[in-house]
């Protein structure tokens, strides 16, 4: 299973996805961990916006039982 996540941060959410999608990402989160069902974290960065929470979510993903990976990428289209 992969998981969109670009960010804690609202804003940051809001720019890259145009919706504060925290609340969705942790509900699916608690039942992918319910589960037991790998996920990978996918993180699509941008320069300036959510470059710097590249260690908080590595270490949240640590924290996750379903997590197995992270997959970071830059998106020219976002600008990154």
């Amino acid at each position: 299973m992969y998981l969109q996540f670009d960010s804690f941060e609202r804003d940051a959410l809001l720019e890259l996805r145009g919706a504060d999608l925290r609340e969705i990402r942790r509900k699916a989160l608690e039942r992918l961990n319910a589960l037991d069902v790998g996920t990978t974290l996918v993180v699509t960065l941008k320069k300036g916006l959510n470059d710097g929470e590249i260690g908080k979510i590595i270490d949240f993903a640590l924290e996750q039982p379903c997590v197995r990976g992270s997959r970071f990428s830059r998106s020219r289209r976002l600008g990154g």
